[in-house]
């Protein structure tokens, strides 16, 4: 098995994490709670003042997992 990686998640990763964030949705059987659009992730996930951090997991250079610490 690879190494798992974990790092700050970037800007530019906002849609990924949006995506991950509807498939946990999803998975939990909660696709319709998920209050939250590609700004707000933008926004305040990696805006001036965030109010929320996102650590990436990944496996092999590719997103493997998502945190919200």
């Amino acid at each position: 098995m690879a190494p798992i990686a974990i790092r700050p998640a970037r800007a530019d990763e906002a849609p990924l994490v949006l995506e991950m964030l509807r498939a946990t949705s999803v998975e939990q059987g909660n696709e319709h709670e998920l209050c939250v659009d590609l700004n707000a992730v933008r926004e305040d996930g990696f805006g001036a003042a965030p109010r929320f951090h996102v650590l990436m997991a990944e496996c092999d250079a590719r997103p493997a997992g998502l945190a919200l610490p």
